[in-house]
């Protein structure tokens, strides 16, 4: 590289994107070497001035807090502690409470009666809309076997 940084490359360097040729350049170069400090140090600077001025509108606004007093700090710590263990106390009685309950007398007639009607409906060989139809005809085992297919090719031819 036989130029000097450009203000472009001295900000690529300054973020940290640093080029082979630039950096070669650099440890050959004292003019850039010392840009780059003055840069460095000038931004050193103005963040200091940031910190500082931020600090001052801050405390304009925000008493400065009471220190602690750092001879227990063990007290906090149990604080913790017993604050967690309470915690897992009332939840475990929470989970205890949402568990199963005990079935009552009532809930226990009540399901009994529910699984009869379902027994009932499901052992039932025609549904209750097509009752009167099962007094139309006689079900008949040998009956319907042999009549079955000549009442059956009777109604579709006519």
């Amino acid at each position: 590289m036989s130029t000097h940084l450009t203000p472009q490359q001295i900000s690529e360097w300054i973020l940290g994107d640093r080029r082979r040729e630039a950096e070669l350049h650099v440890r050959a170069c004292s003019l850039c070497q010392a840009e780059l400090n003055q840069f460095e140090i000038s931004l050193k600077e103005f963040r200091s001035s940031v910190r500082q001025w931020s600090e001052g509108q801050l405390s304009a606004y925000f008493p400065p807090q009471v220190k602690r007093n750092p001879a227990r700090p063990w007290m906090v710590g149990l604080g913790w502690a017993m604050a967690i263990i309470i915690l897992c106390l009332f939840v475990g009685r929470l989970s205890d409470r949402s568990g199963p309950q005990l079935q009552t007398a009532a809930t226990t007639a009540a399901d009994a009666a529910l699984l009869t009607q379902i027994d009932y409906e499901v052992s039932r060989t025609v549904p209750d809309s097509m009752q009167p139809l099962t007094q139309l005809v006689s079900w008949d085992a040998s009956s319907s076997t042999s009549t079955g297919g000549a009442h059956a090719s009777e109604s579709r031819t006519q």
